[in-house]
């Protein structure tokens, strides 16, 4: 009952509650029924919290829907406001309760430690291991002519290491 009259309020105070896990998409979707070409409505977002803010691009994703995206980095919780030229889309209010995961978030340069071989890390601190290969055996060689032997060759190669783990 409580969780009802909590939606209710929301609805009667334009804003959203929502709980999304750390390091998750969070969308907030609008709907405008535009005269013109829909791809040409801007439409933003700032999320906010504490002293950190965050600006957003929506896009237009079809059938009068437009879409703003949000993966949040901290726990708490994140108000948004939209702006856009177009009153329907413009000051919509919300939050999103973030909640701890074990989603280790997106990989990125790592600035802690120059003198490492491990140059990249998840927004979570772990280290991202990244493996990779190049199949130059798959070019010039008759198997290569084939339809199947080049890959054939070259993926049971990379089985046999693990390169697929």
């Amino acid at each position: 009952m409580k969780r009802f009259a909590a939606i209710i309020l929301c609805i009667v105070l334009n804003i959203s509650m929502a709980d999304v896990l750390l390091y998750e998409m969070f969308e907030v979707e609008l709907t405008h029924s535009a005269s013109g070409n829909p791809f040409d409505v801007e439409i933003t977002a700032e999320f906010s919290k504490g002293s950190t803010t965050v600006d957003v691009i929506g896009y237009y994703a079809g059938n009068n829907t437009y879409n703003i995206r949000f993966m949040p980095e901290e726990t708490g919780t994140w108000d948004y406001t939209t702006s856009s030229a177009v009153s329907e889309l413009n000051n919509k209010t919300g939050s999103v309760n973030v909640v701890s995961s074990t989603i280790k978030g997106m990989v990125r340069v790592d600035k802690t430690n120059a003198n490492t071989m491990h140059h990249f890390v998840h927004a979570n601190g772990d280290r991202f291991f990244y493996q990779g290969n190049t199949a130059k055996c798959l070019f010039g060689t008759p198997e290569s002519n084939s339809s199947v032997g080049g890959w054939k060759i070259f993926l049971d190669y990379c089985n046999e290491h693990n390169f697929n783990h």
